[in-house]
């Protein structure tokens, strides 16, 4: 058989294997993914965006430095104080 032979049969069993339809298979990742030995545990670094690492919905996120207020830096310190501090 020729090269010119061998390759349009070649485009022949090709052009052929499309034509059939192609199995149901299902998806081989179930949907629901299990931990494996394998599972590399979360880290801050490998989660995805928008999720913190810390699991407690009841436990809140540290503020933006842009929402910070010089309260949250210093700390309320009025609360020691004996007598109200005077406005000038």
């Amino acid at each position: 058989m020729s090269s010119a032979a061998g390759i349009s049969y070649q485009l022949s069993v090709i052009s052929s294997l499309r034509k059939l339809p192609t199995p149901y298979t299902p998806h081989p990742t179930p949907h629901t993914l299990h931990p494996t030995p394998y599972t590399p545990h979360p880290t801050p670094h490998t989660l995805p965006p928008g999720k913190t690492f810390c699991r407690r919905p009841y436990l809140k996120l540290p503020k933006l430095d842009r929402q910070r207020s010089l309260k949250d830096h210093f700390g309320n310190h009025t609360l020691n104080r004996s007598e109200p501090r005077a406005r000038t």
